[in-house]
């Protein structure tokens, strides 16, 4: 069997008949889970999608997911339009006025497509372009990110350097100030505080402050990702958890790695297990009784 049309138009409703990725116009619902592999013709198992992502996505199982975490958030949003009375339930939703509910819903969706030939700094690149344009075209709405990587895997089956160093270092460690949440493959993390509205006018990825030019902005670009060695904290230093500061660990790495009982982690992840949650753990560690968030953003200052 496959979805009734009664089904189909159901869910074509909910999604104001538009792709819940691209939220253009003339979708088809598409099967989440194939039936071949035993997923059913129930309205959880459907996603209204546009030709194009439909191919794109087709029956990927890295990707199911991240279409059901983008339809559930399309689903509120146009949930939120008709409670209101803006929007008749069968109505095509008018893109001229889609900015306005997706702030009154609360966030805007921003999603980004790693291709396999994309190195670190061209995705990084890409995503601080796509987070600036957010903010310009809908001012103070929460940004919610999606992220989803084509290959870029290492031998043991893992993400490589650069897609393992873009997850990690680079959106919890920087992008993530300027989002409310991000979903990406290794994890799903919400920004504890709120998100930075003044996002700089240029990213410049590099080790030195030279790298930082006079643009559009007072803060024109941003720093290089935060490490150890960037902050100045040496192999074999001890730091110690602010919030419980009888719990130390070492530093073994200048790339971020820290041994904590008899285990190989990061700072992040030690925060993470000790208070849940997805936390970033600069925040929370200090190194010679400085925070070590406090180190980078005096560092940052000093480039301006």
């Amino acid at each position: 069997m496959a979805f009734s049309e009664k089904l189909k138009l159901e869910v074509k409703k909910k999604a104001a008949f538009r792709c819940v990725i691209c939220h253009e116009p003339f979708v088809e619902v598409h099967h989440i889970v194939p039936k071949k592999e035993g997923g059913t013709d129930a309205a959880d198992n459907a996603a209204p999608l546009c030709a194009t992502h439909h191919d794109l996505f087709g029956d990927n199982p890295s990707k199911r997911k991240q279409i059901r975490e983008m339809r559930d958030h399309w689903y509120r949003v146009i949930e939120s339009y008709v409670r209101d009375g803006k929007l008749e339930p069968i109505q095509p939703l008018d893109r001229r006025e889609i900015g306005t509910r997706v702030r009154s819903c609360g966030s805007i969706a921003i999603y980004h497509y790693v291709f396999e030939d994309e190195d670190f700094e061209t995705s990084a690149q890409i995503l601080f372009k796509l987070v600036q344009a957010a903010q310009k075209q809908q001012p103070g709405a929460n940004r919610v990110l999606y992220l989803d990587i084509e290959g870029h895997r290492n031998k043991q089956g893992g993400y490589d350097h650069d897609m393992y160093e873009l997850q990690t270092e680079f959106m919890l460690g920087l992008l993530m100030n300027y989002i409310s949440e991000v979903y990406m493959p290794l994890n799903h993390c919400l920004n504890s505080g709120p998100q930075d509205d003044d996002i700089p006018g240029t990213l410049a990825i590099g080790a030195a402050p030279s790298y930082r030019t006079a643009k559009n902005d007072l803060r024109s670009s941003i720093a290089p990702r935060t490490t150890f060695k960037l902050l100045g904290v040496p192999i074999g230093a001890e730091l110690v958890f602010m919030p419980d500061q009888s719990i130390k660990c070492t530093v073994v790495s200048l790339k971020n790695q820290v041994e904590y009982e008899g285990l190989i982690t990061t700072l992040s992840r030690m925060a993470n297990n000790i208070l849940g949650g997805h936390l970033n753990g600069f925040n929370y560690f200090m190194y010679k009784g400085q925070k070590l968030a406090d180190l980078r953003r005096r560092l940052d200052e000093s480039y301006q």
